[in-house]
């Protein structure tokens, strides 16, 4: 995960939500409180969250982002069972922002 990577997604939670107080934190303890590094390595979660397509690949060859648009009020209740599928990208992170 590159440094700029990184810098774009702080600064994407710093605009939306910036009254969080992990805003405040510097880069090691931020990471750390997200579990994003755990004793100074990438976590699965984070390589998930924010690692490019072909690291995750490596680590899990048959990994698939699926959002859900699920009509209705529950996934039991609707028909049919979702609406939309999003195509698997490099972070999670740009796709949920973007909806």
């Amino acid at each position: 995960m590159g440094n700029g990577k990184r810098i774009l997604q702080r600064g994407y939670l710093k605009r939306m939500v910036p009254e969080l107080s992990y805003n405040a934190l510097d880069d090691e303890t931020f990471n750390r409180k997200l579990q994003i590094v755990k004793e100074g390595k990438l976590t699965y979660g984070g390589l998930l969250m924010l690692g490019r397509n072909e690291e995750i690949q490596d680590s899990f060859p048959d990994f698939w982002i699926d959002y859900l648009e699920i009509p209705g009020l529950s996934y039991a209740d609707a028909e049919p069972r979702y609406t939309y599928r999003i195509q698997s990208t490099s972070s999670c992170i740009p796709i949920f922002s973007a909806r």
